[in-house]
């Protein structure tokens, strides 16, 4: 299932070309950043439900999808960088959604203070507390193996790039002073049942980001944007219209 009304567009940035979906409208606009191992396409469902007036630009992250997968050192970093450039580019000053990988990539661009109207977390993974909880309650070498024999089944992903994200995760990790810089207005959307990232992670992100705002999804799971599309839509929508 493709995308309705959407092009197909790349963008040269200094670690290679990035593959990017637009609709091509003169709305406000609105950055979407996918998780760790998925491409743009996962937000086919969720863009129908958006107001016509949204300007969205779904990206393929660095080294997934059809953007260009370099043999770099892979962190949070490198991907920010990235969207720095991709933004300075293409947009203005757009809102930044992220979902999960994408979500740690959205707030520590937002730790940084660089430019964006608002940022919405899905289900955003990167905080330390959860990896101090992964490391206490599995072997975290056996967690690493776990997630890339997941991830190398899915999407035909390339391995460097899966594994070269994950032996850097462990980096640049969202700590408590982190979350408290960010001063952006915050929208963090969670799925009620969500099995990968506990529900209990958004109420941590909501304390320590000031002036966030949370809506918890029921009867969804990580990826609430793909099963609830409409119920996630409304919150972005509302959200969008009041900072915009």
């Amino acid at each position: 299932m493709e995308y309705k009304d959407f092009i197909d567009s790349y963008i040269e940035t200094k670690y290679g070309k990035i593959h990017y979906k637009h609709n091509n409208s003169n709305g406000i606009e609105l950055v979407l950043l996918h998780g760790l191992g998925a491409s743009s396409i996962v937000w086919r469902k969720l863009v129908e439900n958006l107001t016509a007036n949204i300007n969205i630009f779904a990206l393929d992250l660095l080294g997934h999808g059809n953007s260009d997968k370099p043999r770099i050192k892979y962190n949070i970093e490198v991907q920010v960088e990235v969207l720095k450039e991709f933004i300075e580019k293409i947009c203005k000053k757009p809102f930044i959604m992220g979902h999960s990988y994408g979500g740690w990539i959205t707030a520590y661009y937002a730790y940084l203070k660089l430019p964006a109207s608002g940022i919405i977390l899905e289900d955003a993974v990167g905080l330390k507390e959860h990896f101090d909880a992964i490391s206490r309650s599995i072997n975290y070498e056996d967690y690493k193996k776990a997630l890339l024999r997941k991830l190398l089944m899915e999407n035909n992903n390339d391995e460097y790039v899966m594994s070269s994200i994950i032996e850097n995760e462990g980096y640049n990790l969202l700590t408590s002073e982190m979350l408290a810089r960010i001063d952006l207005p915050t929208l963090i959307i969670w799925g009620n049942n969500d099995d990968v990232i506990d529900k209990k992670f958004s109420y941590l992100l909501n304390e320590k980001i000031k002036n966030s705002r949370l809506i918890v999804i029921e009867d969804s799971g990580h990826n609430p944007h793909y099963t609830k599309p409409y119920d996630v839509a409304i919150a972005i929508n509302n959200f969008i219209s009041e900072f915009s």
